[in-house]
């Protein structure tokens, strides 16, 4: 959250009105929006079934924003969608910020 912040960004919380959440709403000053998911690991499936699920529910909320997670682990998890951007968080910390991605 604070990297958001230091990047210019308003971020908030978001609780989707199926009750399932998603860890960060971020705004951009340039209208972007993104929506992240943080998660250390996503081996289970019943975990990474309610990240999913969380971001998808989000997206049905907030169409224009781009979809991202954050995980500990190097190598993307079968069953993640193209759609949602795959960053570990040293990748994500250390990279510049985008203008769209």
């Amino acid at each position: 959250m604070l990297e958001l912040e230091r990047r210019g960004a308003e971020v908030w919380y978001a609780r989707n009105k199926t009750g399932s959440k998603v860890d960060l709403l971020v705004y951009y000053p340039d209208n972007r929006r993104e929506l992240i998911q943080v998660c250390a690991d996503m081996d289970s499936s019943d975990v990474r079934d309610r990240e999913l699920r969380g971001l998808d529910d989000a997206l049905a909320e907030n169409k224009k924003s781009t979809v991202h997670l954050i995980v500990l682990e190097l190598e993307r998890q079968p069953g993640i969608p193209d759609s949602v951007h795959w960053h570990t968080a040293s990748e994500w910390l250390l990279a510049e910020p985008s203008k769209g991605d």
